[in-house]
């Protein structure tokens, strides 16, 4: 009777282990998952920034350069 007790027991230990280590892997993909969310959301906004600051510029110098051709054809 003592031992079928403690296997009783054992057994519903196990269980809870086991689902508790499965809880805490899912737990984890989704906050791998977050993360990555997070990180792309992050590089996404900085390209489009980088890429915003680059047509800007490229704006500008062109905008210089033919200001520039007006004066060269002008003086």
């Amino acid at each position: 009777m003592r031992w079928q007790k403690l296997l009783q027991y054992e057994h519903e230990q196990r269980l809870y282990l086991e689902d508790m280590v499965e809880q805490l892997g899912k737990q984890h993909s989704n906050l791998e998952k977050q993360i990555r969310k997070s990180m792309n959301g992050a590089i996404g906004q900085a390209a489009t920034d980088t890429a915003g600051l680059s047509q800007r510029l490229f704006c500008d110098a062109f905008v210089l350069c033919k200001h520039l051709r007006r004066r060269v054809l002008f003086v």
